[in-house]
C-alpha cells in the first residue's frame, strides 16, 4: 500500500446547536415535524428520537467540495459534470461501461469523487466515506451512542430537547402602508384585513449536542485534505438542516481523527464566533489537496468534459 494512503480513518465528534435546528421528516397540514429514527431501548421498548441524517450531512459536504472544484476550474460545466459533482450524477445504461483504469483516473484526478462516488455512464463509482446519522445526546439515544457519551446523555431526556414554534406570514399587499407601492392593476381583490398564514415547526433546542462520525477506508492524504478543506469552508457558514433563512441550524462542530490507529485531538474545530481551527496535521493534508487541485485544473477539466 502506498505511503500516502491511510488504511482507515475515523472522524468522531459533535455538532452543538447554537440556534434551533430544523430537519423535517414529516409535514401534517401546516406543521413540520422533525425527522426521527426508532431506537430500541434496553427493556425492549422502542422510542423515536431525532436524527440528522448522514445523507443530509454528506450532501452538504458534497456541495461545499463541488463549489471549491468549480472555483478552481473557473468555467461552466456540462450538465452531466455539474450533476456528478453536486448531486452524484445519474446512471445512463445506454452509455458504455467505465473500465477499471478510467475509474482509477477519475478518482485520482477528482478527490471528491473518490470520497463520495457518483454515477458515471452506466457505472456507480463507490465512494470511500461512510457518514453516520447524528443522534442527540440524551437518555433514549444511549443504545446507539458510544460509551464516552453515556454519562452526559444519561441526565437528558429527549422530550426536553424539542418543542414546537409558530411562525406567521402576512399578505403585505393588504397592509395600508405597503399597498401604496403595489401596481394599481395588481391591487388586492378585496379590502379585508391582511391574512396571516401561520406555520408550526418542531425544533431541536439550542445547546443540544449531536454525535457525528465519518468513516473511511484506503483514503489518500490528498483525499483526506479534500475533506478537511470542505470542513474548513463549512466554517464560513456553519448551518445544518433546513430553514436556515429563519436562523435555524447554526452549529459549532468539533472532530477528532483516528488514522491508522493514531489519534489526532482537535483535528477540526468550527465555531461561528471564533472561526475554524485546524490541527497541524489537518493543515498539512489540506495544503496537499490545494496543491493537487491547483496543479490538476486541466486534467480535471478533461475528466469532466469541459476541456474546451
Amino acid at each position: 500500500m502506498p505511503n500516502n494512503v491511510l488504511k482507515t480513518i475515523k472522524l468522531t465528534g459533535h455538532f452543538t446547536a447554537l440556534s434551533p435546528v430544523s430537519h423535517i421528516g414529516e409535514v401534517v397540514s401546516t406543521t413540520a415535524y422533525l425527522a426521527q429514527d426508532i431506537i430500541v431501548q434496553p427493556d425492549g421498548s422502542v422510542v423515536e428520537v431525532f436524527s440528522y441524517s448522514g445523507n443530509g450531512w454528506r450532501g452538504g459536504l458534497r456541495d461545499i467540495m463541488a463549489r471549491r472544484v468549480c472555483a478552481a476550474l473557473d468555467c461552466r460545466l456540462p450538465g452531466d459534470a455539474f450533476h456528478l459533482l453536486f448531486s452524484g450524477g445519474r446512471l445512463d445504461m445506454a452509455e458504455k461501461r467505465v473500465d477499471l483504469e478510467a475509474a482509477r483516473r477519475i478518482r485520482a484526478t477528482v478527490p471528491m469523487l473518490a470520497l463520495l462516488g457518483g454515477g458515471v455512464g452506466s457505472e456507480i463509482l463507490q465512494g470511500r466515506l461512510r457518514v453516520t446519522n447524528s443522534y442527540p445526546l440524551c437518555r433514549e439515544a444511549i443504545p446507539v451512542l458510544p460509551e464516552e457519551d453515556h454519562a452526559e446523555a444519561s441526565v437528558i431526556r429527549y422530550g426536553s430537547l424539542t418543542w414546537e414554534k409558530e411562525f406567521s406570514r402576512k399578505d403585505d399587499g393588504k397592509l395600508g402602508w405597503t399597498a401604496d407601492w403595489l401596481a394599481r392593476d395588481e391591487a388586492p381583490r378585496n379590502t379585508r384585513v391582511a391574512d396571516q398564514m401561520r406555520m408550526t415547526s418542531e425544533l431541536l433546542a439550542p445547546g443540544a449536542k449531536l454525535r457525528t462520525e465519518i468513516h473511511g477506508a484506503y483514503v489518500s492524504r490528498v483525499e483526506l485534505g479534500c475533506l478537511v478543506a470542505a470542513l474548513n469552508d463549512f466554517g464560513a457558514s456553519p448551518f445544518i438542516g433546513g430553514q436556515n433563512n429563519k436562523g435555524h441550524g447554526l452549529v459549532r462542530l468539533a472532530y477528532a481523527l483516528v488514522a491508522d490507529g493514531k489519534r489526532h485531538e482537535g483535528f477540526v474545530r468550527v465555531c461561528p464566533h471564533d472561526g475554524v481551527r485546524l490541527s497541524p496535521f489537518a493543515r498539512e493534508v489540506m495544503g496537499e489537496y490545494e496543491a493537487h487541485l491547483a496543479a490538476s485544473v486541466d486534467a480535471v477539466k478533461e475528466v469532466l468534459g469541459c476541456a474546451a
